[in-house]
């Protein structure tokens, strides 16, 4: 069955699905994805420190650009640029922000209870791709380098899984370090796929925004944001559609924000050879 298309869909980046940089699947040697989409986020309220407020309205929208590819059957590669917009108070900005390359490791694959239990360590690291200013209300980042150690245990009967991921996000200050825990269950087949996931960011310390000498660099954001995800294969398993959605729950220095992602993923080694669909 030819499921690892649509089951590596995880479509294009951490900034814009709050689901990680990646997913529970292999990609396979010689298997590369290429995902386009668009996020579009608004909100009117946020939390200062954990108290919410009104705020105004504040729109940000992002497209991505995420590619990943297996090196070997236990090795993957994937890669992100998004370019993001923030408007608020007739003021607006945007520029690219953050280059993120991921590799993760097939460790462990074993077969459990008439199902596959896998383990996958990943490491990570980002970087600015422009100069945009982390200092100012309407931003697009902290413009920080970053590294991540994240672990991602999955299971899978039939087409039914559950995915558990644990992440430390060690920042270049005064960016402030991160710990980052998603759960996401869902169905993954040749013709459909879909997802319900919670997003859990945890800051280690920080400023709140108002304290004495807080700046948007050094602040500490936190967020439980709850999800779905749904992807649908147009041209078997060469080029398909996907949308997700995601509201934040509760959090501390973030905006109350809902969010929706639309995009296309395209399988370009499929859409090479002659016969597709066979």
């Amino acid at each position: 069955m030819r499921i690892t298309f649509c089951m590596a869909l995880y479509l294009f980046c951490q900034w814009a699905l709050s689901q990680g940089p990646v997913d529970g699947f292999m990609k396979g040697k010689g298997n590369c994805i290429v995902a386009l989409g668009q996020t579009m986020e608004t909100y009117d309220q946020i939390y200062l420190g954990s108290t919410q407020t009104d705020f105004g309205e504040y729109k940000t929208t992002s497209q991505s650009f995420y590619t990943g590819g297996g090196l070997n059957d236990k090795l993957d590669l994937y890669l992100n640029i998004p370019f993001i917009s923030a408007e608020y108070g007739g003021s607006s900005t945007c520029d690219l922000q953050d280059l993120s390359v991921y590799l993760k490791y097939l460790a462990l694959s074993t077969e459990l209870y008439k199902g596959r239990l896998d383990f996958m360590p990943v490491l990570g690291a980002a970087v600015p791709l422009s100069d945009y200013d982390p200092t100012q209300l309407i931003g697009i980042g902290k413009h920080a380098k970053t590294l991540e150690a994240r672990a991602v245990l999955q299971y899978r009967l039939s087409n039914f899984f559950l995915c558990t991921q644990y992440a430390y996000q060690h920042k270049e200050s005064p960016a402030v370090n991160d710990i980052n825990v998603i759960i996401k269950s869902g169905y993954a087949h040749e013709k459909i796929y879909f997802d319900l996931f919670v997003d859990i960011t945890h800051a280690q310390g920080g400023y709140d925004i108002g304290d004495n000498s807080y700046t948007f660099e050094n602040i500490g954001v936190s967020s439980t944001k709850f999800g779905a995800t749904v992807y649908y294969p147009v041209l078997n398993n060469t080029f398909g559609v996907f949308a997700c959605a995601s509201t934040t729950y509760c959090g501390r220095n973030v905006g109350k924000n809902d969010r929706i992602s639309l995009g296309v993923i395209l399988n370009p080694i499929s859409l090479l050879v002659k016969n597709p669909n066979e």
